[in-house]
Parts: structure tokens; C-alpha cells; sequence
């Protein structure tokens, strides 16, 4: 094969992988960047992801979500038709109570905090657990047609306390995973 014919050849096969991946980005899938530390101690900030768009959220999935003008991630605990209570930060789902492993332990704003393996309804995710509880009286909630999302730093990010039930239509994608995890402790 002459060196032109080669040429173009390799031009039309980047061509045609060029509209592929432009094709799954706008209709598939997105890239998204973790801002602050509300999702440590899995993802930090910076942490960069790819999400599948129209996704159906499941228990445990990460989630972008439309909120007040923002695109944010939590974590999903609660799924559509879920009655949620709290004993303290420790959730309830449909009166099954979370339990939790300890995994490890790191220092987070000079302070020693735990990780620890939450799971809930036999789903299990890492959560840092701040012995200087300060949210200790979350309402109990229905989810309705909703989700109810966490932060998987609980002391510090806002969620689903602050938020209210995600309505399904504000559900922008699932984390399909996490290329970096950005700025950890």
C-alpha cells in the first residue's frame, strides 16, 4: 500500500473514532470533577469521573444531580418509596439499620477521624465517621418518587438534610468510575 493511501486511511479511522467518542459524550456519557471534600474519603477534590447519563440511580450509586443552579454529587441511601429515620447520623432504611466496619483511619483538618464500611441494604461504601459529631437530629423522611442522597464526609457536606428528596428528573447521571481521585488525605 502506497504511503498516501496509509495516510488517509489512518485519517479516516481517527475521523471516525473522533465522532464515536463525540457521539458518547453527548449522548452517553459525561465528565464530571469532584469540588470539595464532601465525597472523602473515596474521592477528594479534583477527583475526576465519568458518569452515565440517564442512568437509573441504585442504593449506593454515586449521583449528579441538579440543585439549586449547581451540579452536585452524593452518594444515593434512599430510593423511591424508602422511609428513612435516623438514630443520630446512622440511617434507617424501611426500619433496617445501618451497620458499619472500621476500616482505617486518617487525619482530616488536623484532626483523627475514622473510615468506616457503611452498608446498607446489603450495599457497603467507605464513609469517614468524625467522633465530633455535630448533626445528630435528622428528620425522618419519605422519599416518594425521590432519592435521598448523602455526602460520604456526613459532618461537613450538605445533602438530603439541607436538600430534601432529589427528585428523579434532576438526576443528571451515575458515577460509572472515578479516573482519579483527586486531592485525599
Amino acid at each position: 500500500m502506497s504511503r498516501k493511501k496509509w495516510v488517509l486511511r489512518f485519517a479516516a479511522v481517527v475521523g471516525i473514532l473522533a465522532v464515536a467518542v463525540a457521539v458518547a459524550l453527548i449522548f452517553f456519557v459525561a465528565l464530571g470533577r469532584v469540588n470539595g471534600d464532601d465525597m472523602l474519603p473515596g474521592l477528594g477534590d479534583g477527583a475526576g469521573m465519568v458518569v452515565k447519563k440517564n442512568a437509573t440511580p441504585a442504593r449506593g450509586d454515586l449521583i449528579l444531580f441538579q440543585n439549586q443552579g449547581r451540579t452536585r454529587i452524593r452518594r444515593v441511601i434512599g430510593m423511591p418509596g424508602d422511609k428513612l429515620a435516623f438514630d443520630g447520623m446512622i440511617p434507617i432504611v424501611n426500619g433496617e439499620r445501618a451497620t458499619y466496619q472500621d476500616r482505617y483511619e486518617v487525619d482530616i483538618y488536623g484532626r483523627r477521624m475514622k473510615v468506616v464500611l457503611e452498608t446498607i441494604g446489603g450495599v457497603s461504601h467507605e464513609i469517614i465517621d468524625d467522633p465530633n459529631r455535630k448533626l445528630t437530629n435528622v428528620p425522618a423522611v419519605e422519599t416518594g418518587d425521590g432519592y435521598y442522597v448523602m455526602a460520604d464526609f456526613r459532618e461537613y457536606g450538605n445533602d438530603s438534610r439541607l436538600y430534601g428528596v432529589i427528585p428523579p428528573g434532576t438526576v443528571r447521571g451515575v458515577v460509572w468510575f472515578a479516573w482519579t481521585r483527586g486531592d485525599l488525605p
